[in-house]
């Protein structure tokens, strides 16, 4: 059972774990920075020591026979990398989907994260049915980019597609794969979809991110979303009061950037229809020489900003049929 430490109403709900294939009940509350979150005591410890210690040799084989498969001018530098990041165990980064500089950052960050052997889950604004397909990708011996199916009008195929399912999210799962050849410890989180009776959609996602923090606790989970769910206080808008995903997993003390960049175009979408959009330029203008910056932002609702540059849209993955 999942406890909130809360006496307000109660709402029980269930998650399935994609890691394990658990499926669990948890009682949870909306918009509530102190919660405590207590899951099972059923959690399968030994499967995470037996899966640390049988890839502990592997990695190192692999770094040494294939290490050329990701290039360092990949990667972000260590230099750049805050000494914070060292000190929890989630990142969060708040884009502007649609963009391709938001996924690509991601997977430079992604790089320097996983270079020194650590176990890193890359969580994806993606819908939770999506996780099989990305875990067939990534287990598959091939070395093709990934190509969303052109059937699947859920998600990847439907109609007035935002940034989530564009081709520079397809090019980010194509990069894990390519980083996990050269022998790096990443697995893909797909944390959006449906509630599943666990109340709003921030909640809900949240706590697909909480139970990979449990289950993985060797893990840093790096999460790419929109920069509303990245906020980490509440607002108030048209006197309703709106609790984003970072504030329901304040238990687990992340660290939250929004995006700044200089400028651009972004694949929008509006009520009439979804396009390549103007953007102004956000956020302090940085420079390639500090892209992260710790610094209290936007009435603290971020730990600082990741710099993007200028940014140019990226249209979906697959075209409308």
């Amino acid at each position: 059972m999942c406890i909130w430490t809360d006496t307000a109403a109660w709402k029980h709900g269930t998650w399935h774990s994609p890691f394990t294939g658990n499926t669990f009940g948890c009682w949870s509350i909306i918009c509530n920075r102190h919660k405590i979150l207590a899951f099972p005591n059923t959690l399968p410890v030994s499967q995470n020591l037996l899966y640390s210690a049988a890839t502990a040799f592997s990695i190192v084989v692999l770094l040494i026979g294939a290490g050329s498969a990701a290039d360092e001018s990949e990667c972000l530098h260590s230099d750049h990398i805050p000494n914070a990041f060292h000190r929890t165990h989630l990142i969060i980064l708040g884009e502007i989907h649609g963009t391709e500089e938001g996924p690509e950052f991601t997977a430079r960050l992604l790089c320097a994260l996983g270079s020194d052997g650590d176990v890193v889950i890359l969580g994806l604004e993606i819908p939770d049915w999506e996780q099989p397909t990305i875990n067939d990708y990534l287990a598959d011996s091939g070395d093709v980019p990934f190509r969303p199916q052109t059937e699947d009008t859920l998600f990847w195929g439907r109609r007035n597609q935002d940034g989530r399912s564009s081709r520079a999210m397809a090019e980010l799962i194509s990069q894990v794969k390519k980083l996990r050849t050269a022998g790096m410890q990443i697995d893909i989180l797909a944390f959006d979809g449906d509630t599943q009776g666990a109340g709003d959609r921030d909640e809900a996602m949240a706590l697909r991110i909480s139970t990979a923090l449990r289950e993985r606790p060797d893990a840093t989970v790096l999460v790419l979303t929109g920069n509303l769910h990245a906020r980490k206080q509440p607002w108030t808008q048209s006197g309703t009061l709106y609790c984003p995903m970072a504030n329901h997993l304040a238990v687990h003390k992340p660290l939250t950037f929004n995006m700044a960049h200089e400028g651009g175009t972004a694949w929008v979408c509006t009520p009439a229809r979804c396009s390549s959009t103007e953007m102004r330029a956000y956020g302090p203008q940085i420079n390639d020489d500090r892209p992260i910056v710790l610094r209290s932002s936007d009435n603290d609702y971020y730990d600082g900003y990741f710099f993007a540059g200028p940014i140019t849209a990226s249209s979906p993955a697959v075209v409308d049929q």
